[in-house]
């Protein structure tokens, strides 16, 4: 019976001419390494001459059938391979299907950049036009405020100078005067259009010696009978030029521009303490006149502390956008005439607007006076 190379056990191989136990057991190592011999692999394995197989062959002692258990090993692996291929061409068709979509994908992608681009931009370029339009709208404006500026500064600086002239005039009409009259200093008289002039023999008669003796003397010239009290507080002079008729002050107005007038008469008068406060309560009206009588005796005889106080309650401190808010609130009293809420409304609008030209400050003053008149709300 021949014996089957593919599944003879060692023993078997043994049993074969010229295959001792190191042959055998090369034959086992190559059957365990290829699973299936054929006459070529047998020729193939080294120390067996190729002459033996032949032999073997020729005599029928062996073969090469496989066994049954490898032949379904062989036809599994060749579904398994088959199947194999078939999910390789599935995977493969499915890449390309996805490769597909991809691609798709991409060129869908590369349209809708395209089109956010383009209106990317678009945008840029309305921006840019609004930009250049503000840009150009902001300096036409620019432009007519600079001349706007331009001509406020100009009618300003001819206010000034006009201004300046009449100031420089004037100085030059006091300095005259004070040249021909040392001994007068003339302030304002409603009766008189123009300054008046002593004549030569008033200036002869102020100089004569009696007087120049009397000054010297600091004696105080005596009252008549007919000469009241205020006369004699408003004409004295110890020292020094004579007294203006002064001004009143009935605490309407600011107390500021009155305190420096009057600071300015004491200075050139020389009066004293004594004699500021005895003038100064001469001049006193109204409500300037009620708040100094319900004053302490100690603040009634100080001329400073007196001064300070009429400042704190007649002084003009407020700031600008104070006074703004003030004119816009601004409502006529009860017991005040409109030539006196006109006056208030008038003073408050050209406080309170100081940069501002004359036409834009009268405006704002007369739509004041109309929304706080209490005749025209009564209308």
């Amino acid at each position: 019976m021949a014996t089957n190379i593919n599944t003879a056990t060692y023993d078997d191989l043994l049993l074969l001419e010229n295959i001792g136990k190191s042959r055998a057991n090369a034959i086992l190592q190559e059957r365990s390494k290829k699973k299936i011999l054929s006459i070529q692999d047998l020729k193939l394995i080294p120390d067996i001459p190729e002459n033996v197989w032949d032999n073997l062959v020729d005599t029928g002692k062996i073969n090469f059938e496989p066994e049954e258990g490898s032949l379904k090993f062989n036809h599994e692996m060749q579904e398994y391979v088959r199947s194999l291929q078939e999910n390789l061409r599935d995977k493969d068709k499915q890449l390309q299907s996805f490769n597909a979509a991809i691609e798709e994908q991409g060129q869908e992608f590369k349209t809708q950049m395209t089109g956010i681009e383009a209106q990317h931009q678009k945008n840029i370029a309305e921006i840019h036009m609004q930009f250049e339009e503000k840009l150009v709208n902001m300096q036409n404006q620019f432009k007519d405020n600079m001349e706007k500026e331009k001509v406020f500064r100009e009618e300003r600086e001819h206010h000034w100078n006009k201004r300046e002239k009449e100031l420089v005039q004037k100085h030059e009409l006091e300095l005259k005067i004070n040249q021909m009259a040392p001994s007068g200093i003339y302030g304002k008289d409603p009766t008189l259009s123009e300054v008046s002039v002593p004549s030569k023999t008033a200036l002869l008669k102020h100089q004569t010696i009696p007087i120049k003796e009397e000054i010297k003397e600091n004696k105080v010239p005596t009252v008549t009978k007919n000469q009241t009290t205020e006369d004699r507080y408003v004409k004295s002079s110890i020292e020094g030029p004579l007294t203006p008729k002064m001004s009143t002050f009935d605490g309407k107005a600011d107390w500021g521009p009155y305190f420096a007038q009057f600071c300015h008469i004491a200075k050139r008068c020389k009066w004293s303490e004594q004699q500021k406060l005895d003038n100064l309560i001469v001049c006193l009206r109204d409500k300037a006149l009620k708040f100094y009588s319900s004053r302490p005796v100690e603040i009634k005889d100080n001329f400073q502390v007196l001064c300070k106080k009429m400042n704190d309650r007649f002084g003009r401190k407020d700031l600008p956008h104070i006074l703004r808010r003030q004119l816009q609130e601004a409502k006529q009293g009860s017991d005040e005439s409109l030539e006196e809420f006109a006056d208030k409304v008038q003073e408050l609008a050209t406080d309170g607007y100081p940069e501002s030209p004359d036409y834009f400050i009268q405006i704002v003053a007369v739509d004041a006076f109309l929304k706080g008149c209490a005749k025209n709300k009564q209308h």
